[in-house]
């Protein structure tokens, strides 16, 4: 029997959900610090400014980066139903165009940390070095995934096979009518 999705990538999207469920939980249980939280600014009251511990605890910064990690593997196997499970060329491109941007993530990630420690070091392309990642990196790298998926798509996801084998089930719907 074909399936059209295995079972590895079912439990993957699973544990993924579950992950960041747990994730949410954890967050309405044990609320930001009130520090963290925006409050008016003291001269102009409509203007709202971050708190002291404004970049959050260990506990957050990380939480935040769980948060991506999770949301980049659940994107990844989201993409994964749609090629074909008997080409392993479809699947290594697009693993590999996602542990690019997970790597990217963690770049941003890694320089945000190292920004919160020592401060503003200077610009990268015209920008703080976590906004540099983010603006260059983050926001474009999606792209390779989109053309990973679409570029072989006949050959990826929808082989001429595919495609006889639809046409065949709508000529038997239009049959049945």
């Amino acid at each position: 029997m074909h399936r059209d999705m295995s079972k590895s990538i079912a439990y993957a999207m699973l544990f993924g959900c579950t992950a960041l469920l747990i994730l949410l939980v954890v967050g309405l249980i044990y609320p930001a610090p009130a520090e963290i939280m925006a409050a008016p600014h003291p001269d102009y009251p409509s203007m709202l400014r971050s708190g002291t511990a404004s970049p959050g605890g260990p506990w957050t910064i990380g939480a935040g980066y769980l948060t991506g990690l999770l949301v980049i593997f659940l994107m990844t196997v989201t993409s994964l139903v749609g090629v074909r499970s008997d080409d392993p060329r479809g699947r290594r491109l697009m693993i590999g165009a996602s542990l690019i941007y997970a790597a990217t993530f963690v770049a941003m990630a890694v320089s945000y940390s190292n920004y919160v420690e020592q401060g503003f070091t200077g610009t990268v392309l015209g920008f703080p070095a976590p906004t540099a990642w983010m603006f260059y990196g983050m926001w474009h790298i999606p792209w390779l995934m989109v053309f990973v998926y679409v570029l072989p798509w006949d050959s990826v996801s929808f082989p001429p096979e595919s495609r006889v084998r639809f046409e065949e089930l709508l000529r038997e719907k239009r049959e049945a009518e």
